[in-house]
């Protein structure tokens, strides 16, 4: 018992002697944990890791699957990745833009495809189920910031470079799905065949993914459109391109110029000065004689 490692699991209540390196994935095999859905990550010590992390001392794990609020997002997460892998493959050079969570799933454009026709749709489909399918492991790797940025600047990925450049971090964490790398915000799961229900459908000039439901998963989503939404996203996009800044990465440089904004909101106050000093004119008073007036001037007799 000296040279293993004592864990204790909460969706058990149990506690277990591992070898050092034991991964949390083999930890569910031993345990024979018997759960209506796969499970998709688990937390460490409270800390959420990927189910291949390894485990070097006693630890508390507590394992979650979609049902759980971090755990649908590792879903969502994985399903991105599916998705850029299968449109890096049908289109390459062109690159996948996740823009919103709109309708109960996820606003996805493609650069460079003004709009999505109905072939390509099922093309794109075709090609995430057949990911699905193989199974194909997404691992997980640490590399020097500097290697990154050399990475992604040969993959022609200025928004990653701009982001890792302005991050004060000497390592990054990257994902890699066969031949395609990734940059995400949090934990996924460890192959494609995690994340088997998705539906596309054509919406506006992109994509909407649709996700399973959280509190049933066995079910998609229901598509509800919101189309004053997706106006008020549309405007927002609009003005990070007038203003350049349509990723953070840019956000954190010197390159936004924000002085269309400073400029159109001078516009709208000496607008809305004009419209009061022309009110006032018209009724003999002027704003000053307006904020002047004696007490009980507006009553009536």
């Amino acid at each position: 018992m000296n040279d293993t490692i004592k864990i204790y699991c909460e969706n058990t209540a149990s506690e277990l002697h591992v070898n050092p390196g034991t991964s949390m994935a083999q930890v569910i095999a031993m345990l024979a944990i018997r759960n209506p859905n796969p499970f998709l990550a688990g937390y460490v010590n409270n800390r959420l890791k990927e189910l291949y992390y390894k485990i070097y001392s006693p630890v508390s794990l507590r394992f979650v699957d979609i049902t759980h609020f971090e755990g649908m997002r590792v879903y969502q997460r994985t399903l991105f990745f599916v998705l850029q892998k299968a449109v890096s493959d049908l289109f390459p050079g062109q690159k996948l833009h996740i823009k919103h969570s709109v309708a109960k799933g996820f606003y996805c454009e493609i650069e460079g495809m003004e709009d999505i026709t109905p072939d390509q749709l099922r093309a794109i489909d075709e090609r995430m189920r057949e990911l699905v399918a193989q199974d194909i492991p997404i691992i997980r790797q640490r590399l020097l910031s500097a290697e990154a940025v050399q990475l992604y600047t040969k993959l022609g990925m200025e928004d990653k470079v701009a982001l890792l450049e302005t991050r004060p971090h000497l390592y990054v964490t990257l994902y890699t799905m066969a031949d395609l790398s990734g940059y995400f915000y949090g934990a996924l799961a460890p192959t494609t065949g995690y994340v088997p229900l998705f539906g596309l459908h054509k919406y506006y000039k992109g994509i909407h993914l649709s996700v399973p439901c959280r509190t049933n998963p066995s079910r998609l989503e229901n598509m509800v459109p919101q189309h004053k939404m997706f106006d008020v996203f549309s405007e927002y996009t609009r003005w990070v391109d007038v203003l350049g800044v349509a990723t953070i990465g840019v956000l954190n440089t010197d390159r936004a110029d924000f002085r269309p904004v400073v400029e159109r909101q001078n516009h709208v106050r000496q607008t809305a000065r004009d419209s009061a000093a022309d009110t006032g004119a018209a009724s003999g008073t002027g704003v000053v004689g307006r904020l002047f007036r004696r007490p009980g001037a507006y009553a009536a007799g």
